[in-house]
């Protein structure tokens, strides 16, 4: 299971730790902060970025591909096909097959289902 959300890491890290708790970044394989939806599931080549909090936008080095996430990362920006790729990897399937729950029918929904996979 993954998280996309818009929100930034910090608003994000506040919202999940109360709601779900310290280890909220254990109930997901993946998750992308600032993730800028719609462009999420519509540019492939969205950069994907390392968590680095001295930085003043917390942006630490680029991921360049799916073999750069490890399950429980949570990430800054990034695409639908590292997602796609990351799954594959982890389930060794082709085609994998995806429900996505949102909250905003426009970016959540319509978007992602133009991904194609």
């Amino acid at each position: 299971m993954f998280l996309a959300t818009n929100s930034h890491i910090e608003y994000a890290d506040l919202i999940m730790t109360q709601t779900l708790g310290e280890d909220w970044r254990n109930l997901f394989d993946l998750s992308f902060v600032n993730a800028q939806k719609p462009v999420f599931f519509s540019k492939p080549n969205q950069s994907c970025y390392s968590i680095d909090p001295t930085s003043e936008n917390q942006k630490g080095s680029i991921l360049a591909d799916s073999e750069s996430l490890k399950r429980g990362d949570v990430v800054i920006e990034g695409n639908f096909k590292l997602v796609e790729g990351f799954f594959a990897s982890e389930l060794k399937k082709e085609n994998i097959r995806f429900a996505f729950f949102g909250d905003h029918y426009l970016t959540d929904v319509e978007s992602s289902a133009s991904c194609k996979g």
